[in-house]
């Protein structure tokens, strides 16, 4: 593994809520290496990830565990 210093991007983001779901608008505006970057060089465009919202997060976790 190999220590790297801090890296900076220039970036906007904006965030907003629909009901249950948060949406996150995210455009990069230079070529510095982020995983926003290397989704787009790889070809891709538009949705990059979707995650869930979890009410009941030690729940989850134990059923994780007990998943291995």
């Amino acid at each position: 593994m190999h220590a790297r210093g801090p890296r900076h991007c220039d970036i906007s983001i904006a965030i907003a809520n629909s009901g249950g779901l948060l949406i996150e608008l995210i455009q990069q505006h230079d070529n510095s290496p982020t995983l926003y970057r290397n989704f787009l060089d790889a070809g891709r465009e538009g949705l990059q990830h979707v995650s869930p919202w979890e009410e009941a997060l030690d729940a989850v976790i134990a059923r994780l565990k007990t998943a291995g």
